[in-house]
């Protein structure tokens, strides 16, 4: 019983030191480069996806580059868009401004056919003018000439004493310089208009040289004669422009004549939007030899 029972234990660890021998034989067998392959094999899965996510991101990358160009481009263009519509708005705004401009005027127009018109906005004024001169946004280019009249919706404002390529100068009516022909619409009675230091501080004209008999009285309106300008002899100013309205009636302190105070029609150092008259009949001559004596006659 003993010799078979160790037989059994003999065969045993044989079948068990022959599986070892085996296992053996196949590890030896088993060469680096199999094992490289079994790796290789475990690890191509995750080669190609790195691979797809390395070409995807270099994609994206490309597309978001491309995309930033593409954004600027059109931001760009946007811009240029945005600056385009913006003119046109300013232009339409102008356009719109000097339409009803010209509306106001349209029975001025009207009564005088002659009349060439053009309307400007006041851009400066200059604070140590004690006349009150202006700057106005249209010059040379525009059609404008020195001494041409300049007007609002409520009467004369003065005329353009200098003129640049985009801008003008006006002189108001309380200058020194302005002596112009006018006449009461009321008495038909003519003068001659003038202004003085203390009267244009005080806001008014004056109308001087009226008879001893004179009719004028307060509440009279007065427009500019055009007499000069009708007989050639070089006034700035053609007839029936509104200067004012009478505020009353004094002795001349020089002479046996009286003269009228005369409240302006427009607000001569406020005015905003103007029109100047850049062509009416008898400019040409008047412009020659206003030119050529240097006056305001």
């Amino acid at each position: 019983m003993k010799k078979e029972s160790h037989k059994k234990g003999l065969g045993k660890l044989l079948m068990v030191c022959a599986l070892m021998g085996c296992l053996m034989l196949s590890t030896a067998a088993f060469s680096s480069s199999g094992v490289g392959g079994v790796v290789n094999l475990l690890l191509m899965p995750m080669q190609r996806v790195s691979a797809a996510l390395s070409e995807q991101m270099t994609a994206n990358a490309e597309e978001t580059a491309a995309s930033k160009e593409d954004l600027l481009s059109e931001n760009k263009d946007l811009k240029a868009q945005i600056n385009d519509l913006n003119r046109q708005l300013i232009n339409y705004d102008t356009l719109k401004r000097e339409n009803e401009e010209y509306k106001k005027y349209l029975g001025l127009k009207e009564e005088n056919q002659d009349y060439q018109l053009l309307a400007a906005e006041v851009i400066a004024k200059d604070p140590d003018d004690l006349y009150g001169s202006i700057t106005i946004d249209q010059g040379s280019r525009d059609g404008v000439s020195k001494n041409d009249p300049v007007i609002t919706d409520a009467g004369l404002l003065g005329w353009v004493s200098e003129v640049f390529p985009t801008s003008s100068r006006v002189t108001t009516l309380f200058h020194a310089d302005a002596k112009f022909g006018a006449r009461d619409s009321q008495t038909q009675e003519t003068g001659i208009m003038s202004c003085t230091v203390q009267s244009a501080d005080e806001g008014y004209l004056r109308m001087n040289y009226l008879d001893s008999t004179t009719k004028v009285q307060e509440g009279d309106l007065v427009v500019t004669s055009g007499l000069a300008v009708e007989s050639g002899f070089g006034g700035l100013f053609p007839r029936n422009l509104t200067v004012g309205t009478v505020k009353s009636v004094s002795r001349s302190e020089s002479d046996a004549s009286l003269y009228a105070l005369v409240q302006p029609a427009v607000d001569l150092k406020n005015p905003k939007d103007v029109m100047v008259i850049t062509n009416f009949a008898g400019k040409s001559a008047a412009g020659e030899d206003t030119a050529s004596s240097g006056g305001n006659s």
